[in-house]
């Protein structure tokens, strides 16, 4: 399951070069869920779907979890904190995170009333929300770090996440 699929390039690398069985790919912007069907819809590979957010994430037979560079875009704590929520109630074996990492978290509480507008995710791309280490583990009790790359430019790190049995 990928979160974030944007133009469904990371889709169609899965589905054509590592011969995945299914692909499951959710996201809030229409435009990149059509985007992506469009691309996806020429690859003569039916085994995939497409999601609208807000999903859950269980029930879908997923063994990894994919979100690359998406949290930073969250518009708000609740949304952030309903996101991990998800990923812990899901019990996904194995959850990839391409975060934007932060002394502490921080977020643009669109919650609290800011100027940002949750209908325009279509066209607006903001950096509203960093985590970090701490703020994840706190909401993802059942993972541990498996793996975490080392800081990138622009302060992005990848981390991999196990489920403890």
């Amino acid at each position: 399951m990928e979160y974030g699929i944007g133009g469904g390039l990371l889709a169609e690398l899965l589905l054509l070069k590592y011969n995945i069985s299914s692909y499951i790919g959710v996201d809030i912007a229409n435009r990149s869920l059509l985007t992506t069907r469009q691309r996806l819809q020429k690859l003569a590979i039916s085994h995939w779907k497409l999601l609208h957010t807000p999903q859950e994430f269980h029930g879908h037979g997923t063994d990894i979890f994919i979100s690359l560079a998406v949290i930073q875009h969250f518009p708000s704590k609740n949304y952030t904190d309903a996101f991990f929520q998800n990923i812990e109630r899901s019990r996904i074996p194995v959850v990839l995170l391409q975060v934007k990492e932060a002394q502490r978290a921080q977020f643009l509480d669109v919650d609290a009333g800011s100027s940002f507008d949750k209908h325009k995710y279509d066209s607006m791309v903001t950096h509203a929300t960093r985590v970090n280490t701490r703020y994840i583990l706190r909401h993802l009790t059942s993972y541990v770090i498996a793996w975490k790359s080392d800081l990138m430019p622009h302060s992005q790190i990848v981390y991999e996440f196990a489920l403890v049995v």
